[in-house]
């Protein structure tokens, strides 16, 4: 629902022909919403990727309301991210501001905007709140290896949906799970493949101890195709214990709990956390 308001609301905001589609589009290369919302297959093939370049952001929710009475709060993160971030606030403060123009959800429920807050690993600010704005600052992603701990506890928050042979992986395979962060780092950190990443020897695929594997499906309502669409992927949470190859891993892992793993992350797919315990 908030994917299909901000993309189609910044879409009009930037769009010169609504009426064509964007693979036809002449300006594709040279678009904002190409660039954030869309992966251009031209793009692709000067990045020398075999599968599509990930868009720059991440929409997240953690509420699961579906109920809302007047005066109930509806929070999301979005989480923008690469070296042209910048370019794309403009936009996405107009769009963000317009988001009380959509009705949202099944009942049709208006929403106000109250404000917007800029997290960083230390704080939180606000930058938007009334007809105030502040122009946010790019924020680093951090990592530090704990110096002791015993085992690592992973549980996702959402579906992890990816494929392998062209089908869905319906349960959890820990080798596919590490083979997707290794691709969503490569994608994200490397997107123009200027040199080849080498990562580490994997963890012994024995040491991961599964505590719950499920299949979920996700309903969502597609006002772009017009029907309701299913999207699911599996739930699961395993620990493992340390060694030195998970040591060598653990950077992959912290930054893809921030960026989500598997396919469908922009809409909120493939987020877990991660505890370290001792």
């Amino acid at each position: 629902m908030l994917h299909g308001i901000l993309t189609g609301e910044f879409r009009r905001n930037v769009c010169h022909n609504m009426k064509i589609s964007c693979r036809d589009c002449a300006f594709l290369d040279n678009c904002q919403y190409s660039a954030l919302f869309e992966s251009p297959k031209t793009s692709a093939a000067v990045f020398n990727h075999s599968q599509s370049v990930p868009p720059p952001y991440l929409i997240s929710c953690d509420s699961r309301s579906v109920d809302f009475a007047p005066g109930d709060p509806l929070a999301f993160d979005f989480l923008l991210f690469g070296d042209d971030v910048e370019k794309y606030i403009p936009q996405l403060f107009a769009v963000i501001q317009n988001i009380s123009s959509y009705p949202l959800g099944e009942n049709h429920l208006p929403f106000e905007l109250d404000h917007v807050e800029q997290k960083t690993s230390e704080s939180s600010f606000t930058i938007m709140e009334n007809e105030v704005t502040a122009r946010p600052e790019p924020s680093p992603w951090t990592f530090q290896l704990p110096e002791r701990y015993d085992k690592i506890f992973i549980q996702f928050a959402s579906p992890f949906r990816t494929q392998e042979n062209n089908e869905l992986v319906r349960e959890f395979v820990p080798a596919v799970f590490f083979n997707q962060v290794r691709q969503r780092f490569t994608q994200l950190v490397d997107p123009k493949n200027k040199k080849t990443l080498e990562f580490p020897k994997l963890p012994n695929m024995h040491d991961v101890h599964l505590h719950h594997s499920s299949w979920k499906d996700i309903p969502c309502c597609s006002s772009f195709h017009g029907e309701d669409m299913i999207l699911g992927g599996v739930l699961a949470s395993f620990h493992m214990n340390r060694s030195s190859e998970l040591d060598a891993w653990l950077p992959y892992l912290f930054f893809c709990e921030k960026y989500h793993v598997g396919k469908e992350t922009t809409f909120g797919f493939g987020k877990y956390s991660l505890w370290v315990k001792q």
